[in-house]
């Protein structure tokens, strides 16, 4: 009786790693070549290598940190968008390349996302807000009601939308989304629509500075002219005779009206 044929060995089955990562600021992506250690490092550790059996184990792929050397172990060599949420970063660490998928897991402070305004939505506010946040209806830049378009026949697109902004743990700022698109600051998200970014150090810019009509504070919306001190809420600029000029964003005083 012949011995039974022993059976080849399976093969082993590539998974295509996820890494996690936190909220990659998509005007970034071309800067990913430059992230962070820790975060290459991170990615490393859950890739599998281009070509190689398996994955290395974790220790095996800290960068290294000695003054001595001179690169570091681990290097992102490129990135490509995938989707809304996610990146295929390719990275080489001690000649072997790894590669794997960064996805966004959360929203950092700062991000403002885009919400219209309904009835609903005023009544959540009002009713039982989460800890940390503000009850006010009102926007942290014009000071007036979310419920109240602060201009007309500018940015109209935008009116009865606004953004929440996580400033810090205990500060929730809510902010029109015709007053936000006007701040130099604010700048939305090309891979999420209604992501708005850089919307916290807008709201703290807003807070130190006073309109210079209305001489309140919230004042962001600034003269494009070099030297100009002059800054304004939307609303006072719209109504002093700025300028605005909506295929560049660019806003001019009185004084200097192009």
């Amino acid at each position: 009786m012949e011995p039974a044929a022993a059976e080849p060995p399976a093969k082993r089955q590539r998974k295509e790693p996820a890494w996690k990562a936190v909220f990659v600021d998509s005007s970034k992506w071309k800067d990913i070549k430059d992230a962070s250690a820790t975060t290459a490092a991170a990615a490393a550790a859950a890739a599998t290598p281009e070509g190689g059996d398996g994955p290395p184990a974790a220790n095996a792929i800290s960068p290294s940190t000695g003054a001595g050397e001179d690169e570091p172990t681990t290097k992102v060599l490129s990135s490509r968008p995938l989707d809304f949420n996610r990146a295929e970063v390719t990275v080489l660490h001690k000649g072997k390349r790894y590669r794997g998928i960064v996805e966004r897991t959360g929203l950092p402070q700062s991000i403002g996302v885009a919400t219209q305004v309904t009835k609903e939505e005023l009544a959540a506010i009002a009713a039982a807000p989460p800890h940390g946040e503000n009850p006010s209806n009102m926007c942290a830049l014009c000071n007036t009601a979310l419920e109240v378009a602060p201009v007309h026949g500018i940015s109209d697109d935008k009116a009865h939308w606004y953004l929440k902004v996580r400033i810090t743990s205990n500060w929730t700022a809510r902010v029109h989304l015709q007053c936000a698109v006007w701040c130099p600051e604010c700048k939305e998200d090309p891979y999420v629509p209604g992501y708005y970014h850089h919307m916290g150090p807008a709201v703290r810019r807003g807070r130190a500075l006073r309109c210079k009509d209305c001489k309140q504070r919230g004042a962001t919306v600034g003269c494009f002219q070099e030297g100009c001190p002059a800054v304004y809420h939307l609303t006072c600029a719209v109504s002093c005779g700025c300028a605005f000029n909506e295929g560049t964003m660019e806003v001019w005083c009185p004084q200097h009206i192009r």
